[in-house]
């Protein structure tokens, strides 16, 4: 049918020897491809002209029809989602009648039984959707540097090396797997630093409603102990879900991310394989896959919080909201649940695009107002906010805590939290008996109250909603002029009950010894 078979994408060729070298850079004309957006190409000499390409002295890349043209081709280009580096513009795609010019440069002719001008188009969405998957697979391996680059990363350039297979293409090649039909290298500006990005082509089947079937395997060249740091968290990060799927996608069981994403303008461009196949072949093929992102943020009084995300992205994301799962130990499971609730909240305001990057950017700056939120909705079953809420002069509260498993963690964290609040007071052991008593400003208590209830300190209080179980309140009152006023907050252990009464006695406490230490003992 062909004249020549067509390998690789015709967009990112290697240019004939008397045109300038190009592959690698910026597709000509991508300054003034906004001028063919949504608009039809201007006739005439003028156009001509007018659009010479300063770079290379060329005209606009291959807009006119070509001779014998069997039927009239859209000069529309799509304007696409993947930035473009030192710009403010998004990259745009080729129309349909650059794309048949490009297929002719390399070779391929046009038939009577060949394709039809709607092939074209199925063509175009093909070619389109393949790199929108393909970034967002970047986007998955950037997501790694959302501290380093919060702005996010942005395209460079991008060449096409269909000939030249890739180590690890080669190396499955010889364990028995086909070849990828295509290559791609793409360079991406990562806040300044020149990252590239190595991405093989393999056939996944029949194009499905959403133009997809190809598989692709992106992953980061190795160009740099970054780049190598980040493909030995490999297997940690990125968790591949697997379903029973064709013997044409078999090969990347260990090597691909195994999403079918839309990529390829098959070799034979007849319209039987370019019309979407059937929904059920696409609904098997995959579940999706799942990576874990672990990172460090800011929780109350600036201490470091290790958050643990999964994200599971569906098939159809980003049009399906992806399910993400929180876990930490210094927060509680009602605390995790909260950021995860937020964080899907936020994933809503991005549907229909890539968030990952964004979400991980939110939550490392909201965690400490998520914490500060969820901490005082539980705080308002207490007794420490049943009262107004601000009150001058100097308060003062009595804890008692049940049981205290990680006793030198446990002190360290109680006297660090102390400090920070300027609380002073006593953390008091008497034999099962564990009592803090603490003596300051009450919006210092209360956030001393906070961080007792949400901090993951102790072993067994992260299932335990606001710690109840484990802390309760005896009393809180404002300081009295008979009341002794503690100059610092000490550890204190008693030998026996008495020696307890007289350290309440010596405060002028001696009344609230008597009303609530004594039961504690039964």
């Amino acid at each position: 049918m062909h004249q020549e078979k067509l390998s690789g994408c015709p967009m990112h060729m290697k240019t004939p020897d008397h045109r300038p070298k190009n592959t690698d850079d910026v597709p000509a004309h991508q300054e003034r491809a906004y001028e063919f957006v949504a608009c039809p190409v201007k006739p005439g000499a003028s156009q001509l002209k007018d659009d010479i390409d300063p770079s290379n002295m060329m005209p606009p890349p291959n807009q006119q029809p070509s001779p014998d043209q069997p039927f009239p081709l859209s000069t529309v280009r799509e304007e696409s989602s993947i930035p473009r580096a030192h710009s403010d513009k998004k990259w745009v795609y080729p129309s349909e009648q650059m794309f048949w010019n490009a297929m002719l440069r390399k070779g391929w002719r046009w038939k009577d039984d060949d394709i039809t001008s709607e092939d074209m188009t199925n063509i175009i969405k093909i070619h389109n959707q393949n790199n929108e998957q393909a970034w967002k697979e970047i986007l998955k391996w950037e997501a790694l540097h959302a501290v380093e680059c919060p702005c996010g990363p942005s395209l460079m350039r991008f060449g096409g090396k269909a000939k030249e297979y890739s180590p690890r293409a080669r190396i499955r090649s010889w364990m028995g797997y086909e070849l990828p039909f295509d290559r791609h290298d793409w360079i991406v500006d990562r806040c300044g630093k020149e990252v590239r990005y190595v991405i093989d082509y393999y056939d996944g089947g029949e194009v499905d409603k959403n133009y997809q079937f190809t598989v692709l395997d992106v992953r980061p060249a190795f160009d740099s102990l970054s780049a190598v740091w980040d493909r030995m968290k490999y297997r940690e990060v990125w968790k591949i879900h697997e379903a029973p799927r064709s013997t044409l996608i078999r090969p990347c069981r260990e090597f691909c991310s195994s999403i079918r994403f839309p990529v390829r303008l098959k070799q034979k461009l007849g319209a039987q394989h370019l019309k979407p196949g059937r929904k059920e072949d696409y609904q098997k093929e995959t579940h999706g896959i799942t990576f874990r992102i672990q990172i460090s943020v800011k929780g109350l009084l600036d201490t470091d919080v290790i958050l643990k995300l999964l994200f599971h992205l569906p098939v159809n994301y980003p049009s399906i909201l992806p399910d993400i799962s929180v876990n930490s130990d210094q927060l509680t499971r009602a605390q995790c649940m909260d950021v995860k609730d937020k964080l899907l909240e936020q994933a809503k305001k991005h549907l229909s695009e890539p968030m990952v990057h964004d979400l991980i950017l939110w939550i490392q700056q909201h965690l400490k107002y998520v914490i500060k939120q969820s901490a005082t909705v539980c705080s308002e079953k207490t007794t420490l906010s049943s009262g107004t809420s601000t009150e001058d002069g100097i308060w003062m509260i009595l804890l008692h805590l049940d049981h205290m498993r990680a006793k030198a963690k446990y002190v360290k964290t109680v006297e660090r939290w102390a400090s920070d609040l300027r609380l002073t007071g006593r953390l008091m052991f008497m034999g099962k008996i564990i009592l803090i008593l603490l003596q300051g400003d009450r919006s210092n208590i209360k956030e001393y109250m906070i961080l007792q209830k949400t901090s993951k300190v102790d072993v067994d209080s992260s299932g335990k909603k606001c710690k109840e179980k484990m802390m309760s309140v005896l009393c809180e009152t404002q300081v009295q002029s008979r009341h002794r006023r503690f100059q610092t907050f000490e550890v204190k252990e008693y030998s026996t009950l008495a020696e307890l009464q007289k350290e309440f006695e010596t405060a002028g406490l001696t009344a609230l010894f008597s009303e609530f230490v004594p039961p504690l003992l039964k």
